[in-house]
């Protein structure tokens, strides 16, 4: 087991019943729910950016509209 700081991760997404945690070395995997871990997350540090995703707002860089 590792524990890894809220604030190395880069983004987090969903892989089935799993979730992986990037961070700029590695990823990490961890069982648990988008809606659990989401439940523990700051919202001023991490955004739900889609049904399967969050990411760290201090490494957003810009945003495109499509």
């Amino acid at each position: 087991m590792s524990r890894v700081p809220i604030e190395n991760v880069i983004w987090i997404e969903a892989a089935r019943d799993y979730l992986l945690l990037h961070t700029p070395h590695r990823s990490f995997i961890l069982r648990e729910t988008m809606n659990n871990i989401g439940a523990r997350l700051d919202p001023e540090r991490m955004l739900r950016v889609h049904r399967s995703a969050f990411v760290n707002k201090n490494h957003i860089e810009n945003i495109e509209r499509h």
